[in-house]
């Protein structure tokens, strides 16, 4: 049963919801990066307040979706966000571990993204590859069509269109990953920012205890599949190849968070202002470099252990 919080908050997660909600309205570009964030809100509301009234919130937002954008824009927000969110709820209400909770939850996601992507394909009669790499050059000529109105040049312009035919379809054949990494990403956010906040909305609630993310580590058997996958790239243009393309970037995914995880643990032990906070992670997710360097800290961590994980653990032992 759920915890009764204070008064004062009983309405957040709703104010939240419509926030997101009236932000994606008037400020498209800024809506879809918010967008990521759409679960934690339903996901508050159902821990909150119970099963039924999450159930229910989660209907409700969907229905306005539906009437104010369309069945396509429903059904990318129920694969995406809407599931995630009850999903990971009942993982919290299971008191499973941080692990189990995101995993489940961008499964669900992966699993509905996928099926709903068959069915589009099946419609315009061809396969799920040429019509996720149609989606990817409609938007990429989007992007061609920009730089010509602001007179780019035309050799500029061409050097861009070759790259987009390559890119989209590198992109296209490993589309599976990309939808696995975009949930699981968003899994791991929205598991993250529910915790934050829901510490705040009831703090004194002990029915639901949250992992803590600076703690989490990948498995080290990772590490080979990791390897393995990385080798098989070099084979292009072939079954392997492609396996092997998109084992390589849910690796990559993997150890980017675990690299996030001992970002936070140092600022957190160092106990760096928000404002820093903020401003660290907003490099890490802008530049690229800052990327590779998260992704390698959550590789190397496995020799070198860099929170002490390990150590910590062995008087247990």
């Amino acid at each position: 049963m759920a915890e009764s919080p204070d008064v004062k908050n009983a309405f957040l997660p709703i104010g939240l919801v419509f926030f997101l909600f009236l932000v994606s309205i008037l400020f498209p570009p800024l809506g879809v990066v918010l967008g990521l964030l759409a679960p934690t809100p339903m996901i508050l509301v159902y821990l909150q307040r119970g099963k039924q009234a999450g159930l229910i919130t989660v209907a409700l937002i969907l229905a306005i979706v539906l009437a104010l954008a369309g069945t396509q824009h429903a059904i990318i927000f129920f694969a995406e966000y809407a599931a995630l969110a009850v999903v990971m709820a009942e993982a919290l209400r299971a008191r499973f571990p941080i692990e189990k909770c995101v995993l489940l939850s961008a499964l669900c996601s992966v699993v509905l993204s996928c099926f709903f992507l068959f069915l589009a394909a099946s419609e315009n009669q061809t396969t799920v590859t040429e019509f996720f790499q149609k989606q990817i050059t409609e938007v990429m000529g989007q992007s061609v069509a920009a730089m010509k109105e602001m007179g780019k040049p035309e050799n500029e312009i061409a050097e861009m269109t070759g790259f987009m035919e390559k890119a989209s379809h590198t992109m296209a054949a490993s589309f599976p990953a990309i939808i696995a990494v975009g949930s699981l990403i968003s899994a791991s956010v929205n598991y993250a920012l529910t915790a934050f906040l829901w510490k705040r909305i009831a703090p004194a609630a002990t029915t639901y205890q949250f992992g803590k993310f600076i703690l989490w580590s990948s498995p080290e058997q990772f590490v080979w599949p990791f390897i393995i996958s990385a080798g098989l790239t070099f084979l292009p243009d072939t079954g392997l190849g492609g396996l092997g393309l998109n084992v390589f970037v849910v690796m990559v995914a993997i150890y980017f968070l675990q690299g996030l995880a001992i970002l936070y643990h140092f600022l957190e032990s160092k106990k760096v202002p928000v404002f820093l906070w903020s401003l660290a992670i907003l490099f890490v997710f802008i530049q690229p470099i800052f990327m590779g360097f998260i992704v390698g800290l959550g590789l190397f961590d496995l020799w070198v252990d860099f929170r002490k994980i390990k150590t910590r653990d062995l008087p247990e032992q």
